[in-house]
């Protein structure tokens, strides 16, 4: 008999706003996964949810490359070259998805925490395709999305009526940004902060500015709220960096 893999969503940083449903499976769990970018850093993930979890569970560290086809420092396996980031990233989830079936086939119950919702811009999306195309039982807990919990936090709405809403999860160089804001009556963009003085000058160009706030670490001991960005033009901006803006507002 197998085990099952269940997807939980802890949200963007407050443990009170983890589920009834996800503190539930967590305390039932047999092996808690444990998402890092590098095995020196803490799991955000785990440090939100590490309040609902008995001392006894088994924990599990799995890492991934936190990268955007720009190469990792990870060794690794084959004849994979570092520029290579589709093989680097799919290579990471193949590993992380046989370690979790090993679990799975001693018939454990295994949970795989993640910021947000599971569903949502999540590498538990990539994890959960592969042990169901393996024939496992698998479950998703749906968790508060980080932009959502930065809304209620900031005091607006994300779209009324007839308007619709682009999400953008992480600027590139590929991307069109003048076409984003021209079809959308409100933005968000997540991840900020590679790009941000660019983006604040397109903000700024197609009439968002006025109403454009920015939220870091939303949920967090050390949360900011910026509502003039153009006073952070000069400062580094925290990775964990969401704006919200609306057309002509």
């Amino acid at each position: 008999m197998k085990g099952k893999l269940i997807g939980v969503g802890v949200g963007p940083g407050d443990p009170k706003l983890l589920t009834l449903k996800a503190v539930e499976v967590i305390q039932q769990a047999d092996v808690i996964i444990v998402p890092k970018a590098s095995r020196e850093k803490e799991s955000l993930a785990y440090t939100i949810a590490a309040s609902h979890i008995p001392a006894e569970k088994k924990i599990v560290e799995l890492i991934f490359p936190m990268i955007s086809r720009k190469g990792t420092s990870l060794p690794l396996k084959g004849d994979v070259s570092p520029n290579d980031n589709d093989a680097i990233l799919n290579q990471a989830w193949e590993q992380a998805a046989n370690d979790i079936k090993k679990y799975l086939d001693k018939n454990r119950q295994v949970v795989f925490l993640t910021l947000g919702d599971p569903a949502l811009y999540s590498t538990y999306g990539y994890i959960y395709k592969k042990v169901r195309e393996a024939g496992y039982l698998v479950e998703t807990i749906p968790g508060i999305p980080s932009f959502c919990a930065a809304a209620a936090r900031l005091g607006v709405t994300l779209a009324e009526g007839e308007e619709n809403l682009v999400i953008v999860p992480s600027l590139s160089e590929n991307q069109d940004i003048d076409k984003i804001l021209e079809m959308s009556d409100n933005a968000v963009f997540m991840k900020v902060s590679q790009y941000y003085p660019q983006l604040v000058a397109k903000l700024k160009e197609k009439g968002y500015l006025p109403s454009s706030v920015m939220i870091s670490r939303c949920g967090h001991e050390d949360e900011e709220v910026v509502d003039k960005l153009e006073a952070k033009l000069e400062e580094k901006v925290d990775y964990m960096s969401i704006i919200i803006g609306k057309k002509g507002k």
